[in-house]
């Protein structure tokens, strides 16, 4: 996540001659509607995860059964376990 971040926020320090070649606030411009960019993907990703993972919580389907947990989920789902030699 921080590389891509940063990947965003960089662009207008770096494109076409970088901070050098473009008046300050030009740049701090720029620099701020890809900081505007990132806190929206932010807040977009964060809204999308809460509704999603509040859906699968409410339906009691973020975990396993207890039973799967004790004999190992490899054995619910595949009927075998790693631990049994081949």
């Amino acid at each position: 996540m921080g590389c891509g971040i940063w990947s965003v926020i960089s662009v207008p320090l770096i494109q076409n001659g970088g901070i050098f070649a473009h008046p300050i606030n030009e740049v701090l411009k720029n620099l701020m509607i890809q900081i505007i960019g990132v806190l929206s993907i932010t807040a977009w990703s964060l809204c999308t995860c809460l509704i999603l993972f509040g859906i699968l919580h409410y339906l009691n389907l973020l975990r396993c059964s207890e039973k799967s947990e004790i004999l190992g989920i490899e054995f619910h789902l595949f009927n075998f376990t790693l631990d049994q030699p081949s």
